[in-house]
């Protein structure tokens, strides 16, 4: 798995620096006079599916993961709050173990952040990506599995607000030959099928205040 996270990578710092850059960019040639109040008391964030390059997206095939949802925050938070992306396993109806990255600054500028999902016979990899970096783990696969089906991230754009956690999408997992799931159209619960299902990943983010970390 070493070229599968070295890609990853590459990618990811590749692509959230030439973002965060650019918007920077943009944000330091505004007279500082001229912005409100409110850009600096914001408690919500702006999440967006992420438009990839053709460099980027060449990239991404490189890497050759299973499952992938990339996305863009944007936005400011208060101090003591904490912008958390996380990967949520269910086993047989059970939340069995996650993979969490959580992400200390107050300001966010269309970077790009990322969950990946590498599928092998014996080991799910999960990695979580952001533009400084990226968290890794791994849980068993089940053997028994079948049918596989993918809910993703694909709305024009949603706002995350502090102690309202948003699943951007996930996938299950079965034995039989058909997986059925109901639709998620608020995307701050989730489904029972994804609750009740033999395996199913999960990928959310929230805000939350540190303390609780």
């Amino acid at each position: 798995m070493k070229w599968f996270i070295t890609l990853l990578g590459v990618l990811l710092l590749v692509t959230g620096c030439t973002q965060e850059g650019s918007t920077d960019t943009q944000n330091n040639q505004k007279n500082p006079q001229t912005q409100s109040k409110e850009d600096f008391s914001s408690t919500a964030l702006k999440i967006k599916p992420a438009k990839l390059s053709k460099r980027e997206k060449s990239l991404v095939n490189q890497i050759g993961a299973d499952y992938q949802t990339f996305y863009t925050v944007d936005g400011k938070i208060k101090s003591g709050e904490v912008f958390v992306s996380s990967i949520i396993i269910f086993k047989k109806g059970k939340q069995k173990e996650a993979l969490s990255s959580p992400v200390n600054q107050t300001g966010f500028s269309s970077g790009l952040h990322s969950f990946q999902l590498q599928m092998e016979k014996k080991t799910t990899f999960l990695t979580i990506g952001a533009p400084n970096g990226y968290a890794k783990g791994s849980t068993t696969t089940p053997g028994s599995l079948g049918a596989f089906m993918f809910k993703k991230f694909d709305n024009n754009e949603i706002t995350l607000k502090k102690d309202a956690p948003v699943y951007l999408s996930y996938l299950i997992g079965s034995s039989k030959n058909t997986v059925t799931s109901q639709d998620n159209e608020d995307m701050t619960t989730l489904p029972k099928s994804v609750k009740n299902a033999e395996f199913a990943v999960v990928f959310k983010v929230e805000l939350k205040d540190s303390s609780d970390l």
